[in-house]
């Protein structure tokens, strides 16, 4: 296992790409979260499935074997800004994996929302936490600069 993994979630396939390109960048493993239950494609419907989620505190299953993690020491752990928060999913994954000794270092794609709110969400919810890094903007940042982030311990230009 590499020290870095690029995790992520998408379901328009922005993330994807961007995820994609970083762990090019950061010569690190990649995982995609995937809920065993796709979210609508419709923007609309998906609003609705991702508040009932959130209002009734849905961790969905997911599909596919978890990663390794022993050895790993940075997380970088990409997904679209639903509604000042990241999809249920993704708290999923993190719940079922120990990250105590591990740094996170979320991103997010939003089409304009950028990350507010997400690290308070991420903390609130996931107690496994190690070290949580302030959430990047990933609509804003090259993959060259999303790269010297996680490189640098979280420091932002």
């Amino acid at each position: 296992m590499k020290e870095i993994l690029v995790a992520y979630f998408s379901r328009s396939g922005v993330t994807k790409k961007l995820a994609e390109d970083l762990a090019k960048v950061l010569e690190a493993e990649i995982y995609e979260i995937k809920p065993l239950k796709a979210y609508p494609l419709e923007e609309d419907a998906c609003i609705q499935v991702a508040k009932r989620e959130k209002e009734k505190e849905i961790r969905p299953a997911l599909t596919g074997d978890l990663p390794e993690t022993q050895g790993l020491k940075k997380l970088a752990l990409g997904f679209p800004n639903w509604n000042d928060t990241c999809p249920r999913c993704v708290l999923t994954f993190l719940e079922a994996l120990d990250l105590s000794e591990i740094e996170v270092y979320p991103f997010v794609t939003s089409e304009g929302s950028g990350p507010d709110g997400i690290n308070d969400d991420l903390q609130e919810q996931c107690k496994n936490l190690g070290k949580l890094h302030q959430a990047a903007n990933g609509d804003q940042m090259s993959k060259e600069a999303l790269g010297a982030w996680v490189r640098r311990g979280g420091q932002l230009d």
